[in-house]
């Protein structure tokens, strides 16, 4: 026992020694660390050591003042990025400005609901169509962009989720675009030259049906990884085993589970007929993200094939056809061979790929199933200040 005592009596002393004189710590020692270490400190140790530590102190609390203030930035900042995003998940963080507004249809009189922003000045119209699951409801970041830039604004229910046979690029759905149209010419300060058609996924497939099939002058469309092919869509949701062709068999009013290929047929814009002439006088924007089908829903074949189909429907030369070469690379591995001068859209995501003629244009961002706000706005405004500047 005695020897027990004596060693450990030994070591403390050993310690106490190492401790006072073993120079300068670690400069990478934690605020954690340090007050461990402070606590081993005995009352035994020179007023000189102890007046060491009491600055250490003192250092170590102004640094635990500056890391808590650089802590509360950082949670200010998650906070404010959060709220920013929130809009995405719930139509609570719809702006003052954007009012609930009812439409009644002109085919059938039923009630659509709208978000609408009436500009002070005489200004574009930018309507937003909403995706295949969702409704109106569903916040759209486009419209702070509309109101920074004192734009009018609508986004159109046009009868909701895609999952009733009067939805879905049915022509009432295509009547209720019209209708919100006509909405916002009576009540806001609208430029008839310049309407604006952006939709994304389900509201990119009807901005395409919209285009293919209604009369209405709009100046341009910006449809993004937007569905053009049901039929196509459908079996390709089926071997996902997602729920889309459900909706589709719903909205097709099909029977025993056996999609009905004419109603699908009348509800894509790739089997529609093309109206030459309206092609030839409106900006056709067609953006997908090389991931999607991959990390998405749909295909970026949809994409390509509805742009191929304008280019021949139109008579351009076919060197601006999407190649069967570069079409395959495309969908299946996801790059190209095809060289061109690299570019970057607004939000710096890179092009994949890119074909245009005149008014028309294809874009295949580095990217999945998604809508890039910033570039689909910057787009629009680009375009109209190029016309306000001739």
């Amino acid at each position: 026992m005695k020897k027990i005592i004596t060693f450990l009596f030994l070591s403390f002393i050993l310690i106490f020694f190492v401790n006072e004189y073993s120079g300068t710590r670690d400069s990478g020692i934690s605020v954690a660390d340090e007050e461990t270490r402070n606590e081993k400190i005995t009352s035994d140790e020179s007023s000189n050591n102890i007046t060491k530590n009491s600055v250490d102190n003192e250092k170590n609390e102004e640094d635990i003042r500056d890391d808590s203030a650089r802590e509360k930035l950082i949670d200010e900042d998650k906070i404010k990025k959060s709220n920013e995003k929130k809009a995405d998940v719930n139509d609570l963080s719809w702006p003052k400005e954007a009012v609930t507004v009812q439409i009644m249809s002109s085919i059938d009189s039923a009630q659509q609901g709208a978000y609408f922003v009436k500009s002070e000045e005489k200004r574009p119209l930018i309507i937003s169509l909403h995706q295949w699951s969702a409704s109106f409801e569903r916040y759209d970041p486009l419209v702070t962009f509309a109101i920074d830039h004192k734009w009018n604004y609508i986004r159109p229910n046009f009868r909701g989720p895609n999952k009733t046979p009067k939805a879905g690029g049915s022509k009432f759905a295509v009547t209720d675009i019209d209708d919100a149209i006509d909405y916002a010419l009576e009540n806001g300060n609208v430029d008839p030259e310049h309407i604006h058609i952006v939709g994304a996924s389900g509201g990119g497939h009807a901005a395409l049906q919209h285009f293919m099939t209604s009369t209405k002058d709009v100046a341009s469309y910006s449809a993004w990884v937007p569905i053009t092919d049901l039929v196509a869509w459908y079996g390709e949701s089926k071997v996902r085993e997602n729920n889309y062709s459900k909706d589709i068999l719903k909205i097709t009013q099909s029977q025993n589970n056996k999609l009905n290929l004419e109603e699908a047929r009348k509800r894509s814009p790739l089997h529609q007929t093309t109206p030459i002439k309206k092609a030839s006088n409106t900006i056709i924007q067609l953006y997908a993200g090389i991931n999607d089908g991959y990390k998405g829903s749909v295909p970026i074949s949809h994409t390509i094939r509805f742009y191929n189909k304008l280019v021949r429907d139109l008579n351009y030369d076919k060197n601006y056809l999407v190649s069967p070469e570069a079409f395959s690379e495309l969908v299946y591995t996801q790059s190209v061979s095809e060289k061109f001068t690299p570019t970057f859209l607004f939000d710096e995501r890179d092009i994949i790929y890119s074909k245009g003629i005149n008014n028309l244009s294809l874009t295949i961002f580095d990217g999945d199933h998604e809508i890039l706000p910033n570039e689909a706005f910057n787009s629009l405004l680009k375009n109209y200040d190029l016309t306000q500047d001739s």
